[in-house]
């Protein structure tokens, strides 16, 4: 969805092939970021991969070499520290309006 308006995505699932390091497709993908949005629900709040990333993305913003971190809500789940204060997408309330939303606030930064 967010391609259709024009922007990059990296997705770990679909952008690391085989014979590619997980870890450092992820992390050069954090480095090279302009900005980031993190998918969190019940199933990844824990994750300490996605809080890796969380860290990583939160660090950039701070020094500045990233625009913004936007946290994207799926379910219920209660978002970690310093995500809450951001302004979260939340697909609860619909997937499209949303989207553009952040689609909208990222071409704001660029």
């Amino acid at each position: 969805m967010l391609t259709a308006h024009g922007l990059t995505v990296f997705f770990a699932e679909w952008s690391v092939g085989p014979g590619v390091v997980e870890l450092i497709a992820k992390g050069e993908a954090i480095e090279g970021a302009a900005h980031g949005a993190l998918l969190f629900s019940r199933n990844s709040v824990g994750d300490a991969g996605l809080m890796d990333a969380y860290a990583a993305l939160l660090t950039q913003v701070y020094n500045g070499s990233a625009g913004r971190v936007v946290p994207v809500r799926l379910d219920d789940a209660e978002l970690p520290p310093f995500a809450e204060i951001r302004r979260p997408i939340d697909l609860r309330r619909g997937c499209d309006a949303e989207v553009a939303k952040l689609a909208a606030a990222v071409a704001q930064k660029r």
